[in-house]
């Protein structure tokens, strides 16, 4: 199993102290240290509404628009991040534009992700004219008075009584 590494809050100068005091302990020799980022991941459920709502919606709507015939789901994906996530590729050395890269959805944190999902959205409305569902959320929707009461989250879900069970075997020899 892979040896959990302990978080380190850089922001915090108590514990930045604690690392480069360690740092100076090391014996001489070549080290491999690494240092990563941690970021908040994107959830399934984010993932979920993009590839199963937006990215139809879009495809839909580029078919129905633009009167391309076989676009679907994944050339909906790959034509929203080479719109809005290619980044520019610079010589830093004589600064000059040598190309563009397009970032990947999973390169993204949750809050980046949320933004590129919204600027989605607000193209498929803008450009496609295709107003995407918003995520199925029951608590925002309004009581329909015919549906059946839901039980409240804390109170355990009250079943129907089980049938009488049946015996097996033979039967019975009457008397």
């Amino acid at each position: 199993m892979a040896e959990e590494l302990p978080l380190v809050d850089f922001g915090d100068p108590a514990q930045k102290r604690r690392i480069i005091r360690h740092l100076e302990t090391i014996v001489d020799g070549v080290h491999r240290v690494k240092v990563k980022r941690v970021r908040d991941q994107i959830t399934t459920k984010q993932r979920g509404y993009y590839f199963a709502v937006i990215c139809p919606h879009a495809a839909k709507g580029i078919r129905d628009q633009w009167g391309e015939e076989f676009v679907n789901s994944m050339d909906a994906h790959e034509f929203f991040k080479d719109r809005f996530l290619r980044i520019p590729v610079v010589d830093h050395i004589t600064g000059e534009l040598m190309g563009y890269r397009t970032r990947s959805t999973t390169e993204l944190d949750k809050a980046e992700f949320s933004r590129y999902v919204e600027a989605c959205i607000q193209f498929c409305f803008e450009y496609l004219h295709v107003a995407v569902p918003t995520p199925f959320n029951p608590k925002e929707l309004p009581a329909d008075p015919a549906a059946p009461e839901l039980p409240a989250k804390d109170e355990p879900e009250q079943l129907p009584p089980a049938p009488p069970a049946r015996r097996r075997g033979g039967r019975k020899e009457r008397k």
